[in-house]
């Protein structure tokens, strides 16, 4: 097998150009063809696509983490955004902190879809003297259209009533 830069030559120039076209593909490919093409088109919708947030002009939504003696117990699985309200592929670049009740180091863990798949998980806290309430970046892989997100929360700290509220960032694509 002749190779150049690790396609096959050996089948003929036209052969190893339609294989090369396949693979970069054409200004019409949208963000979802999996070609060089399509790649950017998703490289530039991800950037340049206008910012939202869910829920969008309300409360965030309140997350309670579980109360298992000794901490880190995740609480019940709540939804954010529900399925069929994002009508595009997304993707999630913020977690936004609205509030939390307790004191005490919280991970909150996304999930996408129906069953649930793990998406991203946040880190924060809050002290008597601090606490941090800002958006928190994360990259989430694209959420189909359509798909719901849900979250649980789990505290450092042992007790009902750790609640923390939330809403989140997002890009749509297409």
């Amino acid at each position: 097998m002749r190779s150049l830069n690790g396609i096959d030559t050996s089948t003929g120039i036209a052969a190893t150009t339609d294989r090369i076209q396949l693979a970069v593909g054409d200004a019409t490919d949208g963000f979802a063809v999996d070609t060089v093409s399509g790649r950017l088109e998703q490289a530039r919708q991800h950037v340049h696509n206008t910012a939202r947030v869910y829920p969008t002009m309300a409360a965030g939504v309140p997350i309670e983490a579980g109360d298992t003696v000794g901490g880190w117990d995740l609480g019940a699985v709540t939804q954010i955004i529900p399925a069929t309200t994002i009508d595009a592929p997304y993707d999630l670049h913020w977690v936004n902190i609205e509030n939390m009740t307790h004191n005490g180091i919280y991970e909150l863990v996304l999930y996408a879809g129906d069953p649930d798949v793990e998406i991203a998980r946040v880190r924060f806290a809050r002290t008597d003297n601090f606490t941090k309430r800002e958006a928190l970046f994360v990259e989430s892989p694209v959420i189909a259209a359509e798909a719901r997100v849900r979250a649980a929360v789990a505290c450092s700290d042992a007790g009902a009533g750790r609640i923390v509220t939330v809403s989140l960032g997002y890009h749509r694509y297409g």
